[in-house]
């Protein structure tokens, strides 16, 4: 992790190697070769870098949007993440879940219908904010998000939503992710934008390579 010039990095590596690799400069520890440099001794892929976006929950939290919970889950997502909730718009065109991520902090997947359409039309625009507002009023806390620096779409969106850039993030996988979840059609299903994990296929699943910082 990334934030205003200083870098955090949890990994099974000591900290005399981490301060070895870690170039001098504004990326830190997001540097391609340190990356490339922790990657080859974790035996992981080389994660992207994501953008680390937070939201404060709102004291007295009123949902703008109504949703209703859901067997639906991201797979790939939840798989590195504990304590998983999923819920959908009465229409199922829009998907959330929170759960437990890094730290133990609260996470936020989020796929919104019409969010994808470079021109929004304000009916969409108020889609997402409810949907981002009824996902704070859930959360048990304050919320965060990772999404890819080069996913404009979602980045939008979650600013609509209320969350603000923090910091940057590169997570690793290093174990495969369980296949017991639901199955899911990964993000980016029709008229739905969220996130695109680093790593990810052709058909927009994920790669087994997310697991630390």
């Amino acid at each position: 992790m990334a934030f205003r010039g200083y870098s955090a990095v949890a990994a099974d590596a000591p900290a005399a190697w981490v301060r070895e690799h870690v170039p001098a400069g504004p990326q830190g520890a997001l540097a391609p070769t340190f990356l490339a440099a922790l990657a080859g001794r974790l035996h992981a892929p080389a994660p992207g870098v994501h953008l680390l976006l937070a939201a404060r929950r709102p004291p007295q939290a009123e949902a703008r949007a109504t949703l209703l919970p859901s067997s639906e889950m991201p797979a790939d997502w939840a798989a590195h993440r504990s304590d998983v909730a999923c819920w959908t718009d009465a229409e199922g065109a829009s998907v959330i879940a929170i759960g437990r991520g890094p730290g133990g902090r609260y996470d936020l997947y989020a796929e919104v219908c019409g969010a994808e359409n470079p021109w929004l039309r304000p009916e969409t625009v108020a889609r997402i904010r409810g949907v981002f507002d009824a996902a704070r009023a859930l959360a048990p806390d304050d919320l965060f998000a990772s999404v890819p620096v080069q996913d404009a779409m979602a980045l939008r969106a979650h600013l609509l939503g209320g969350f603000r850039a923090i910091g940057a993030e590169a997570l690793f996988r290093t174990r495969p992710a369980p296949t017991w979840f639901p199955s899911y059609p990964r993000a980016r299903r029709a008229g739905r934008v969220g996130h695109t994990p680093s790593g990810a296929g052709p058909d927009g699943r994920g790669t087994p390579e997310e697991d630390g910082s």
